[in-house]
């Protein structure tokens, strides 16, 4: 069993490794710039590639965040009953 987890745990490591570099090849080859303009407040330029994973991240965070606050939320209703 504890040869699995070691396996899984390579696996898993290499999948990130593998995610990181496209990420960086995506930004290296979405150079252009261009500006953008938000409700309240405008970005000066900024580089699609940079700004598109910056974009992926804040979503990947938000989400992390919402399901831990439902994970509590799930666990506290549980322990109640």
């Amino acid at each position: 069993m504890q040869f699995f987890r070691k396996i899984i745990f390579v696996c898993k490591v290499i999948l990130a490794l593998l995610l990181i570099a496209f990420g960086i090849y995506f930004a290296l080859i979405n150079n252009q710039n261009i500006g953008l303009e938000l409700l309240f407040f405008s970005v000066p330029s900024i580089n699609v590639g940079l700004l598109v994973i910056i974009a992926v991240f804040c979503g990947v965070f938000l989400g992390i965040i919402l399901a831990s606050i439902s994970n509590i939320f799930n666990n506290k209703s549980n322990n109640s009953s």
